[in-house]
């Protein structure tokens, strides 16, 4: 994991959630100018007030998800296998996919926040009741809120972490049969749009509707 962490795909990686993110926002903070919003309101339509919000799951893929893809391609991966043993391979591999993953977009929303918070509030200054009718169908989220609490974006930013780490490690899974590098980097985003539609085709219930995150 350490050479993971020290890695520049990591880094890369943790830079581009916030900057695609910062992008997305980016009519949105033209239009309004800094200090009319608080970080709380850009945080949680962070996705649905631009166009171009699932292009983040890239990074899910790029600190350790095609490391097996790339393994195969130069040969490494004939020496670790059979010293590590299959269950073990497979293990080490899974493990450090999904959590890199987790910890690139925990990383890169904790920069989010910090540069809007640089020239914004971090939160609306609103009773409870405002929040509930303003944010409605956020109970607990509204509750945090209105405390002011930054646990708000903890939970906020873990929830999209654990799709992202879900990304990843699928990701790696589909390797095994796809060894294109530059597919790979698109399969997140494949997978998104094509359970948005399946989903709709079935209309599946709201709790199996991850993707919504990305829209």
């Amino acid at each position: 994991m350490k050479r993971v962490l020290l890695s520049k795909n990591f880094y890369f990686s943790v830079l581009g959630v916030c900057l695609i993110n910062l992008v997305n926002l980016a009519d949105e903070l033209q239009l309004i100018g800094a200090g009319n919003h608080p970080v709380f309101y850009y945080f949680i339509y962070r996705h649905g007030l631009g166009g171009i919000s699932v292009i983040v799951t890239v990074f899910a893929v790029l600190p350790f998800a095609l490391s097996h893809a790339e393994e195969m391609e130069n040969g490494y991966f004939k020496a670790s296998y059979p010293r590590s043993g299959a269950v073990k391979y497979a293990w080490n591999k899974l493990t450090y996919t999904a959590l890199s993953a987790f910890l690139v977009f925990l990383s890169g929303y904790a920069l989010l926040i910090a540069v809007l918070g640089s020239f914004n509030p971090m939160f609306p200054d609103l009773t409870v009741a405002e929040f509930e009718q303003r944010y409605i169908g956020r109970t607990y989220m509204v509750m945090l809120a209105e405390k002011h609490s930054m646990l708000f974006f903890l939970l906020q930013a873990v929830h999209e972490a654990v799709s992202a780490a879900f990304l990843a490690s699928a990701t790696l899974v589909i390797s095994l049969f796809i060894k294109n590098k530059y597919l790979l980097l698109c399969f997140p985003v494949i997978l998104i749009k094509a359970w948005e539609v399946l989903s709709g085709l079935l209309k599946l219930p709201a709790f199996l509707c991850w993707t919504q995150f990305y829209n």
